[in-house]
């Protein structure tokens, strides 16, 4: 029987994944995996993420030290992830340097080699959330996926593939489809910053906004 492992980091595009996912092959064929890469809000992901598992099988990995080099806002304590400036009657917020370095490379070859580890003989899906975004990120792209799927099928010799059904989409879209899967959103955690609350304006905290309309 196919598996799937999905990516889940505890936001609203990996947990919608994750729930589709269970949904039509069932939550005993899927597999949660969460990555700790040193991220600020790795904490409150990964408690949103054991809260969202519902029965898969989740698997943790921490990445941290392969990314002690990084100049992302993302990880740096030192770097601040959102500026505001007040810009006549309303304020303006600019994101800075919140691209990590090749994260979504790294997690998704560890990701094959655990769908090699884990199904030596079945062929399995390996699914992460990415979608369509304001910035340009590489490891958000059609040619991205294209390439890495044909890394994962040279491989595994044809067993394992990977998709990003959301890649066309915005977050209105996966709000939607959130809502269709009855997805318990206020359980997710879409903030960057590492605090007990949503910092409310980072660009993950303004795409939330989406959803709470």
């Amino acid at each position: 029987m196919r598996k799937r492992i999905v990516l889940t980091s505890g936001g609203l595009d990996s947990a919608t994944l994750l729930f589709i996912s269970q949904k039509e092959m069932g939550c005993d064929e899927v597999v949660a995996l969460f990555f700790d890469y040193g991220q600020k809000s790795s904490q409150a992901e990964r408690r949103a993420v054991r809260d969202l598992v519902c029965g898969s099988k989740l698997i943790e990995k921490d990445i941290a030290d392969l990314f002690r080099e990084s100049g992302s806002s993302l990880i740096c304590t030192d770097k601040q992830i959102t500026e505001t400036r007040r810009m006549g009657n309303h304020t303006e917020y600019e994101s800075k340097e919140t691209e990590v370095e090749f994260r979504n490379g790294l997690m998704l070859a560890i990701a094959i080699s655990l769908a090699m580890q884990l199904y030596p003989t079945e062929e399995v899906e390996i699914a992460y959330g990415a979608i369509r975004t304001r910035e340009p990120y590489p490891d958000c792209s059609y040619d991205f996926v294209r390439y890495y799927n044909d890394l994962a099928n040279l491989c595994s010799n044809g067993r394992v593939r990977i998709v990003a059904p959301f890649l066309a989409m915005g977050k209105d879209n996966i709000r939607d489809l959130a809502r269709e899967y009855g997805v318990p959103t206020e359980r997710t955690w879409s903030c960057y910053e590492g605090g007990n609350k949503p910092c409310g304006i980072c660009p993950a905290c303004l795409d939330r906004k989406i959803v709470e309309v």
